[in-house]
């Protein structure tokens, strides 16, 4: 699959940026090798017994590096990075006015793909943790409510001129909660096909064009 969304006729969308400079590389590898010196940690002892000075000295950096990186402990542990969510409400914010609601979501829904895609040395390992440490989903769940809350809005203020400001909201609520619904489906099928979330989203969108999910 492309790194460009498409529309329905075919026609790419303008994607987020695919090319990663140096500096923006090195800051990913950076926040990812002290989530997964977290993710261990805490696998190993437990949450509570896990402090920030442990995950920093197991990743390599000053705990002062740590907290500029992600800010808490929790966040360090779950990959909740605020940065990455800024990056996601502005990329909506950056669509153009008169993109349809559907397809700004998907670029999104790619962009989310490609970033967790970035994780995969991760991913398994978040699983056992969270399974192991239930106190954390509710940290995921405020988290991804607050995310939908602002991607809510954003498309609700872009709908409001053409829809009304109460339609408008409605069908922002619906285009996040299909966004998010679509997501929950493509790891759903990464774990039943054993693929890549990239593959993933590509069985899922051949599914939904095709009418498979009409039936």
């Amino acid at each position: 699959m492309s790194d460009t969304a498409a529309t329905d006729n075919g026609k790419p969308l303008d994607a987020p940026a695919c090319h990663e400079g140096l500096r923006e590389r090195k800051k990913r590898e950076s926040r990812e090798a002290m989530h997964l010196a977290a993710l261990e940690l805490v696998a190993e002892h437990g949450f509570e017994q896990v402090t920030v000075d442990q995950i920093a000295e197991r990743a390599g950096v000053s705990p002062r590096t740590l907290f500029n990186y992600w800010g808490t402990k929790e966040a360090v542990v779950l990959g909740v990075d605020t940065e990455n969510v800024r990056t996601f409400v502005g990329m909506l914010e950056e669509r153009p006015a008169g993109e349809a609601a559907r397809d700004s979501m998907r670029v999104l829904i790619e962009a989310h793909v490609k970033e967790a895609s970035m994780r995969s040395e991760s991913r398994n390992l978040k699983k056992h943790v969270m399974m192991r440490e239930p106190q954390l989903i509710q940290i995921v769940a405020n988290r991804n409510k607050e995310v939908s809350m602002q991607l809510r809005d954003i498309l609700a203020q872009r709908l409001s001129p053409s829809l009304g400001e109460e339609r408008a909201r409605d069908a922002a609520a619906i285009h996040v909660s299909r966004a998010v619904a679509t997501l929950r489906s493509v790891y759903a099928i990464a774990v039943n096909r054993n693929v890549d979330l990239a593959e993933a989203l590509s069985i899922f969108y051949d599914l939904d064009e095709s009418g498979c999910l009409d039936l």
